[in-house]
């Protein structure tokens, strides 16, 4: 009888931290991946690999990624805080410069992860 409704638990103070503390703890396992850009291979263009990011960070982390390397490693390897890096994730992923992936290389929706923050 006073037991809380199934709804009610999102109602209680400290619930919203709690899933911004999952979330923040799953994106550090998260190993972004670089996207390719098909319109961009083309083999007559010496310049064919380059891309062009106009955000410091952003461009900072993304010379980092090489798809082995986990959020919290890209971290310490720019160091970067988690704010800055979901940022420049966000960044990265909104340009279609990246996709985030799990352990196993299976890519996951970003946005539960990247907008929760």
């Amino acid at each position: 009888m006073l037991l809380p409704r199934a709804g009610a638990q999102s109602n209680a103070p400290g619930y919203k931290l709690q899933l911004q503390q999952e979330s923040a703890s799953a994106l550090l396992e998260l190993v972004p991946h670089r996207t390719e850009d098909a319109d961009l291979m083309t083999t007559s263009s010496p310049l064919y690999d380059s891309v062009v990011i106009s955000d410091k960070k952003a461009r900072r982390l993304y010379t980092v990624i090489d798809g082995r390397n986990n959020v919290m490693e890209l971290c310490r390897n720019t160091r970067l805080d988690l704010e800055e890096i979901t940022v420049a994730l966000q960044f990265l992923v909104a340009g279609r410069h990246l996709l985030l992936c799990d352990s196993s290389g299976q890519v996951v929706d970003s946005s539960q992860f990247l907008n929760n923050l």
